[in-house]
């Protein structure tokens, strides 16, 4: 009987588990950088940047221990950043996945602020004006399905083009809020999916390095 009614209470705290709503931002901009937060209710807890850890009281630190001999360690080459035509293939695989997420949760899914700024730059101004205008069309095509697909409280994007810089960069801030069975459900439906993206992306970028050298 006891083993019942602890079945019974663990079952409920797992459906209340489940319900709890949380919000769930992020945001990258020139004066903070990259953040992200988690809120549970009031309650706002910085996932990254890590916090700093205070100083501990000199008092009580150990002695250092002498340093151990490190094994020579051989060099990484560093990776190169993707490409502006394999960042736009990138996004076109995982639009559909993010479009069939939201229209999972159109009804339950909310996402209060979104303010997103992609600023294209390129070596050649003449790439960088070709790159300005396919991502702007991109963009209209996903605003429209985007709005339908979940519900947006305060939602701009826009795509500026910079001749003066040679790399792309995304500016903005994110917070939306779902419970925390979605947030699960969604990490095991599409996870999977994105990670073999991101990795196949990635295998072909070392193969045109390879073509290249």
């Amino acid at each position: 009987m006891i083993g019942w009614i602890i079945a019974g209470v663990v079952i409920l705290l797992v459906c209340l588990l489940g319900s709890l709503r949380l919000g769930v931002g992020g945001s990258h901009t020139q004066e903070e950088g990259i953040r992200v937060w988690l809120r549970l209710g009031p309650a706002k807890i910085t996932l990254y940047p890590r916090p700093k850890k205070e100083p501990s009281n000199p008092a009580r630190e150990k002695k250092p221990k002498p340093p151990k001999e490190k094994k020579p360690e051989r060099e990484k080459k560093p990776k190169k950043p993707l490409t502006s035509e394999q960042i736009i293939a990138l996004v076109r695989q995982l639009i559909p996945l993010g479009l069939e997420a939201a229209g999972s949760f159109r009804r339950k899914l909310r996402i209060d602020v979104l303010d997103a700024r992609l600023v294209v730059g390129e070596p050649d101004p003449a790439d960088a004006a070709l790159h300005y205008g396919q991502a702007s069309a991109a963009l209209g095509a996903l605003w429209g399905p985007l709005n339908q697909a979940v519900q947006i409280k305060d939602g701009r994007a826009r795509v500026d083009v910079d001749f003066q810089q040679d790399h792309w960069v995304l500016w903005g801030r994110l917070q939306m809020t779902l419970t925390v069975g979605q947030l699960v459900w969604l990490g095991l439906r599409y996870g999977a999916a994105v990670l073999h993206i991101l990795r196949e992306t990635r295998k072909e970028s070392k193969k045109e390095q390879r073509k290249a050298a």
